[in-house]
Protein backbone atom coordinates (compact mmCIF):
# COMPACT_ATOMS: atom_id res chain seq x y z
CA UNK A 1 0.00 0.00 0.00
CA UNK A 2 2.76 2.51 1.02
CA UNK A 3 4.79 1.69 -2.44
CA UNK A 4 1.68 2.16 -4.18
CA UNK A 5 1.19 5.91 -2.16
CA UNK A 6 4.98 6.56 -2.81
CA UNK A 7 5.18 5.50 -6.79
CA UNK A 8 1.42 7.48 -7.54
CA UNK A 9 3.47 10.72 -5.27
CA UNK A 10 6.43 10.00 -7.86
CA UNK A 11 4.67 9.93 -10.89
CA UNK A 12 3.49 13.67 -10.45
CA UNK A 13 6.17 15.92 -12.45
CA UNK A 14 8.23 18.39 -10.65
CA UNK A 15 6.14 21.67 -12.25
CA UNK A 16 3.04 20.45 -10.54
CA UNK A 17 4.36 20.46 -6.91
CA UNK A 18 5.41 24.21 -7.29
CA UNK A 19 2.05 24.84 -8.38
CA UNK A 20 0.64 23.32 -5.27
CA UNK A 21 3.14 25.29 -3.49
CA UNK A 22 1.75 28.28 -4.90
CA UNK A 23 -1.81 27.31 -3.94
CA UNK A 24 -0.39 26.66 -0.48
CA UNK A 25 1.12 29.83 0.09
CA UNK A 26 -1.95 31.13 -1.42
CA UNK A 27 -4.30 29.38 1.10
CA UNK A 28 -2.14 30.17 3.50
CA UNK A 29 -2.36 33.96 2.71
CA UNK A 30 -6.26 33.97 2.69
CA UNK A 31 -6.28 32.24 5.80
CA UNK A 32 -4.10 34.42 7.46
CA UNK A 33 -6.13 37.76 6.72
CA UNK A 34 -9.72 36.11 7.15
CA UNK A 35 -8.69 35.43 11.20
CA UNK A 36 -8.08 31.38 10.55
CA UNK A 37 -10.37 29.29 12.43
CA UNK A 38 -11.79 30.63 15.86
CA UNK A 39 -11.66 26.71 17.59
CA UNK A 40 -7.90 26.42 17.38
CA UNK A 41 -5.66 27.55 20.00
CA UNK A 42 -2.58 27.81 17.97
CA UNK A 43 -0.82 31.07 16.90
CA UNK A 44 -2.71 32.64 13.37
CA UNK A 45 0.81 31.84 11.02
CA UNK A 46 0.90 28.15 12.00
CA UNK A 47 -2.51 27.93 11.74
CA UNK A 48 -2.73 29.75 8.42
CA UNK A 49 0.32 27.12 7.36
CA UNK A 50 -1.24 23.89 8.54
CA UNK A 51 -4.23 25.02 6.36
CA UNK A 52 -2.26 25.59 3.27
CA UNK A 53 -0.22 22.69 3.86
CA UNK A 54 -3.20 20.23 4.38
CA UNK A 55 -5.20 21.74 1.68
CA UNK A 56 -3.08 21.34 -1.20
CA UNK A 57 -0.77 18.44 -0.45
CA UNK A 58 -3.12 16.37 1.84
CA UNK A 59 -5.41 16.49 -0.98
CA UNK A 60 -2.85 15.18 -2.88
CA UNK A 61 -2.14 12.48 -0.94
CA UNK A 62 -5.82 11.44 -0.45
CA UNK A 63 -5.98 11.27 -3.90
CA UNK A 64 -2.85 8.91 -4.14
CA UNK A 65 -4.75 6.98 -1.12
CA UNK A 66 -7.93 6.34 -3.39
CA UNK A 67 -6.04 5.86 -6.74
CA UNK A 68 -4.39 2.87 -4.71
CA UNK A 69 -7.43 1.34 -2.89
CA UNK A 70 -9.28 0.85 -5.94
CA UNK A 71 -12.37 3.03 -4.80
CA UNK A 72 -13.46 5.75 -7.16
Amino acid sequence: MLGCVWNCLRRIPWWVWLILAAAALLFAIIAYFSGGIAALTLPLWIEAALIGFGSTFGATLLLCLTQCTGRR
